[in-house]
C-alpha cells in the first residue's frame, strides 16, 4: 500500500574512498553498452530498492503528518529517513553505487503536478555543495538535461506516475533531499479546508546498486550526458543493440496440432532477437519454445512471453519486447548458449484456422563470457487473500530483467488489488529488500493508472507500460528492468500482497511472467555467523564492543515483514568507540559481503568497516521503526586480500548527516565465493 511523505529532497552523503581495480568489464546497469553485459552474473552487485512505504504497521494514515489519536497508534509517521535545516533526506547510502530508477506519484487520489516550490538537491561524495538544485519537477518535464525524454516520464505519458532512468552515479556516497514546504500553497492541488499538509503529498521508489567501495571512478555530474542510452531507449521494435547481423527468414503456415522448429544452431553463440509476424487473434493459441543447450527454458503462448494479451488496447512497444506498427512481435533479450538453441513453435488445438507465421531469427557467433547465464522465461500463477502470494523462489544466482502480469480482484468487485505491494527477499534476508508502495507504482504509473488526470489510462513507454487497464476487471501491465534488475546470489522469493494491508485485504490473482538470466550455482554461500548475545561470540569470534555499550534481550522483536518474522536475540546500543570481532576461515575466496543484523527501536548511525586495519566497506544509515524493530544490511567488502583470519572493526559515524546518537547491532555473518568446504558454523540461510 502506498506511504505518503511531506516533502523531501535529494542529496548524497560519501566518506572514505578506497581505491581498487576497476571493473574490467561495464558497471552492471550499463546493459546498453553490449548484448552481453544484460546475461551477466556479477556477485559483487546488489540492486536494493528504497520506497515510501510506510514503517511499522501506519498503513492507514496515509498523509504521514497528522497526529492520531492516540499518537502510539503511529509512533513513526515519517518516510523520509530524517529531517533538518527544512530539509528530508530520502535517500542516503554510503560507497560506491547508482540509482538507476526513480518513481513517484503526488496528488490527492488523482494524479497531480508536482509543487513548484520542492527544490531537489543531489549531493555525492560528501560534497557540502549539492551537484544539482533544481525543483523536482525539473527532474522529469525534460526541461533539464540528462532528465529528458526517453530516459524521463512524466505523469501524462505513464499514467500517473513520474520516473527517471538516468543513473545517478556515486563513487563514495549520494544522499538525496527535497525541501519541506509544508504548509505552503501548492498550486497544484486545490487546498482542502483546514489541511495544509495534505498538499504536499509524496510516494517515491529509488531502485539503486550497492557495489564495494573504490568500485566506481567517477560520479555522476551536471555536465553528465547518456546519448548511448538514450539512443537505446528510443528503439521500439527494431534492433537497440544495432548488431548490423544478418537475420534467418522463414514463412511457416500452422494447423491446430501443428509444431514447427523455427530455427536450430548446434554450436555455441547467441540468439541475437527474434521477430514474429502472425494474427494477433492466434496470439494465446500459438506457444513459443526455446531450448538452450538441451534444456527448455521458455514454454509461453505468444501473448504471454510478447506480454501482448489479445484484447490489449495499448500494445506494449519497450526497447526489448512488444507489438511494433506493424503488427510484428519483437523480443531482443540475448540469449547465450554454449552448445545448442533451438526454437520452435508449437499451434495448440484452439487455433480455429490454418495461419501463415512470418519469423525473422538473429544469431550472433560472439564468444559466451564465463559469467553469463542462460535466459529464462517463466509463468507464475496463483490467488489469495490474507497472506502474499508466493510468485516465484529461486535458488542459486540470477537476475529479473523484465515482469508482465495479469491482475484482478478474485470473485468480488474491488480496486484494492492494485494497493498490494512487492516484497522481495534475497538472499535469505528476514525481511524485503524490496518494498513497493502499490501495484501500479512498480509499473510505472500512479492511482490506479489515472492518465494523469485524463481518461486514457494505457500507455506505453520504452520501459513500461500498461496494455489493458480495468480496475474493475483485469488490469495488464509490464516493466522491463535491464538497468534496475533484481539480483541475487543465493536465493529469491518475490511475493505480492494482496490489498493495501493485512486489515484491507482484497481476493487478488496474479498471473506473471518474470523474464530473467539465471544459474543454478550460487555466487555467494554464508561462510560464518554468531549472534553477539551467544556464548561463543568471544570465545571463537572475539567480539568485543566499546564499554560503553548497553546489552539487552529483545523478545519476540519482529522483522518489517509479512506476517512479522519473530526474533529473540541480545542486541548492543554503542554510543561511542567501535566493537571488533574476526573471522577464522580456511580458504575464504572474494567477493566478500557482512551482513549485520541491528534493531531499530531508535535510528541507527552508518558505520564504517575496516577489515585486517584496511577501510574496505559501511553500512548505511537506518532510519527507526519503532513497531518492528529487526532489521538486517548486507556491505560489499572491497580490498580484501584472501587469508586465514580477518579481523573486523566497525565504526559508528556519529557525526554522519542524520544526527543518530547510538548504533545497534545483535549479529554478524560473513559471506563470500563458494569454496569446496563452506563454513557455516551453524548459520541459518533463510532466519538469522
Amino acid at each position: 500500500m502506498r506511504s505518503f511523505l511531506r516533502l523531501v529532497w535529494v542529496c548524497a552523503v560519501a566518506l572514505t574512498f578506497l581505491s581498487r581495480d576497476i571493473f574490467a568489464q561495464n558497471l552492471p546497469w550499463e546493459y546498453w553498452t553490449t548484448p552481453s553485459a544484460l546475461a551477466r552474473l556479477d556477485a559483487s552487485d546488489t540492486v536494493l530498492e528504497r520506497s515510501s512505504h510506510c514503517y511499522g504497521g501506519c498503513r492507514y494514515d496515509r498523509d504521514g503528518f497528522s497526529a492520531p489519536t492516540p499518537l502510539a497508534n503511529n509512533p513513526y509517521p515519517n518516510r523520509g529517513l530524517y529531517s533538518s535545516a527544512g530539509e528530508v533526506t530520502v535517500f542516503d547510502d554510503l560507497g560506491a553505487g547508482a540509482i538507476t530508477r526513480f518513481w513517484l506519484t503526488t496528488g490527492d487520489g488523482i494524479s497531480r503536478c508536482i509543487d513548484p516550490a520542492i527544490i531537489a538537491k543531489i549531493c555525492l561524495d560528501g560534497a557540502d555543495t549539492p551537484t544539482l538544485s533544481l525543483p523536482l519537477a525539473a527532474l522529469f518535464d525534460g526541461s533539464t538535461a540528462p532528465f529528458q525524454p526517453p530516459l524521463v516520464s512524466d505523469r501524462s505519458s505513464s499514467s500517473g506516475g513520474y520516473v527517471s532512468y538516468v543513473p545517478i552515479v556515486y563513487a563514495q556516497g549520494l544522499r538525496i533531499t527535497l525541501s519541506d514546504v509544508q504548509g505552503l500553497p501548492n498550486p497544484c492541488i486545490p487546498a482542502p479546508s483546514g489541511d495544509p499538509d495534505y498538499q504536499h503529498l509524496l510516494w517515491y521508489q529509488f531502485q539503486y546498486h550497492r557495489l564495494p567501495p573504490g568500485t566506481v571512478s567517477s560520479s555522476f555530474t551536471a555536465a553528465s550526458t547518456f546519448p548511448a542510452l538514450a539512443n537505446f531507449l528510443a528503439h521500439r521494435g527494431d534492433d537497440p543493440w544495432a548488431g548490423g547481423l544478418s537475420a534467418n527468414l522463414a514463412t511457416t503456415i500452422f494447423s491446430a496440432g501443428d509444431n514447427h522448429v523455427l530455427l536450430t544452431q548446434n554450436s555455441s553463440g547467441w540468439l541475437h532477437g527474434m521477430r514474429l509476424h502472425v494474427p494477433r487473434n492466434a496470439y494465446d493459441s500459438l506457444h513459443l519454445q526455446i531450448t538452450i543447450d538441451g534444456a527448455t527454458s521458455i514454454d509461453l503462448p505468444l501473448s504471454k512471453f510478447f506480454a501482448t494479451p489479445i484484447t490489449t488496447l495499448t500494445p506494449p512497444r519497450g526497447a526489448l519486447f512488444g507489438e511494433d506498427v506493424s503488427g510484428w512481435l519483437y523480443a531482443w533479450f540475448p540469449i547465450p548458449f554454449r552448445q545448442s538453441v533451438q526454437v520452435t513453435l508449437v499451434a495448440d488445438n484452439t487455433l480455429a484456422t490454418s495461419v501463415s507465421v512470418d519469423s525473422e531469427l538473429t544469431l550472433d557467433n560472439t564468444i559466451v563470457p564465463a559469467d553469463a547465464a542462460p535466459l529464462f522465461a517463466i509463468q507464475s500463477q496463483q490467488c489469495g487473500t490474507g497472506a502474499d502470494l508466493n510468485l516465484l523462489t529461486q535458488s542459486g544466482a540470477g537476475r529479473i530483467v523484465a515482469i508482465s502480469g495479469a491482475y484482478h480482484a478474485n470473485g468480488v468487485t474491488d480496486a484494492g488489488y492494485l494497493e498490494g505491494d512487492e516484497r522481495v527477499y534475497i538472499d535469505g534476508s528476514a525481511q524485503p529488500h524490496w518494498y513497493g508502495t502499490g501495484l501500479e507504482d512498480f509499473f510505472n504509473g500512479g492511482f490506479y493508472f489515472d492518465g494523469g488526470g485524463s481518461d486514457m489510462r494505457e500507455y506505453s513507454q520504452a520501459q513500461s507500460g500498461a496494455s489493458h487497464v480495468d480496475i474493475s476487471a483485469t488490469t495488464n501491465a509490464w516493466r522491463l528492468l535491464p538497468g534496475d534488475s533484481l539480483t541475487w546470489r543465493s536465493s529469491l522469493d518475490f511475493r505480492l500482497e494482496p490489498g493495501a494491508s493485512p486489515s484491507q485485504s482484497v481476493p487478488t490473482c496474479a498471473n506473471v511472467v518474470f523474464y530473467g538470466y539465471a544459474q543454478r550455482q550460487a555466487l555467494l554461500s554464508p561462510y560464518a555467523q554468531f549472534d553477539i548475545g551467544a556464548a561463543n561470540a568471544g570465545s571463537k569470534f572475539g567480539y568485543q564492543p566499546p564499554g560503553s555499550a548497553t546489552c539487552s534481550a529483545l523478545n519476540g522483536a519482529t522483522y518489517e515483514s509479512e506476517p512479522p518474522i519473530s526474533r529473540s536475540a541480545t542486541s548492543c546500543h554503542l554510543f561511542d568507540g567501535s566493537s571488533s570481532f574476526h573471522f577464522d576461515l580456511s580458504a575464504p575466496a572474494t567477493p566478500l559481503r557482512l551482513r549485520r543484523v541491528l534493531d531499530v527501536q531508535a535510528a541507527s548511525a552508518p558505520a564504517q568497516i575496516k577489515v585486517n586495519g584496511v577501510v574496505a566497506g559501511y553500512f548505511p544509515y537506518a532510519a527507526a521503526d519503532p513497531l518492528r524493530y529487526w532489521q538486517d544490511q548486507d556491505a560489499p567488502l572491497s580490498g580484501v586480500v584472501a587469508g586465514s583470519s580477518f579481523t573486523i572493526e566497525v565504526i559508528p559515524l556519529f557525526g554522519a548527516p542524520g544526527a543518530a546518537t547510538q548504533f545497534s547491532e545483535s549479529a554478524y555473518a560473513l559471506w563470500g565465493a563458494p569454496m569446496e568446504v563452506v563454513f557455516r558454523d551453524g548459520f541459518d540461510l533463510t532466519a538469522p
